[in-house]
């Protein structure tokens, strides 16, 4: 493999997660595709379903996990989504295309909010997604 790809990958594989994604990636990884809800059982401190579930959605917002499928959860009977750890290229793909879109539809907000006559509450909101949409690319970076 060329040098400058392996040093690249290797960067990119190094990147810091914080404490709990960390642990949640681990478990994910250990344990095989889970729901939120499955993963519960293997943290022992107890957190409550919703700490575990935004972890899950910052992993699958930068990358690290995809849905591969529904499961009916049988305590509610609501379905639930089962997530997987993605690949190194699947992460890098998807780096580079939600990077892209985000970078785009930054450009977009920043167009609407400079060229029309807007009332302050649409202002408002408009500020409000472009730090939206630039956090999720700061966290994209900072995988």
């Amino acid at each position: 493999m060329n040098t400058a790809i392996q040093n690249r990958n290797n960067s990119y594989t190094n990147l810091n997660l914080s404490r709990r994604l960390k642990e949640t990636l681990l478990v994910i990884e250990e344990y095989g595709p889970l729901t939120p809800q499955q993963a519960l059982i293997y943290f022992h401190d107890n957190r409550p379903i919703n700490t575990v579930q935004s972890r899950f959605t910052d992993l699958f917002e930068r990358g690290y996990i995809k849905p591969i499928m529904s499961y009916e959860n049988p305590k509610t009977g609501q379905p639930n989504t089962v997530y997987k750890v993605t690949t190194l290229k699947d992460r890098m793909d998807f780096s580079i295309k939600a990077g892209q879109a985000w970078t785009d539809r930054i450009k977009e907000l920043e167009n609407d909010f400079y060229c029309g006559q807007l009332s302050n509450d649409t202002q408002e909101w408009i500020k409000k997604e472009i730090k939206k949409h630039k956090t999720k690319l700061k966290n994209l970076i900072h995988i």
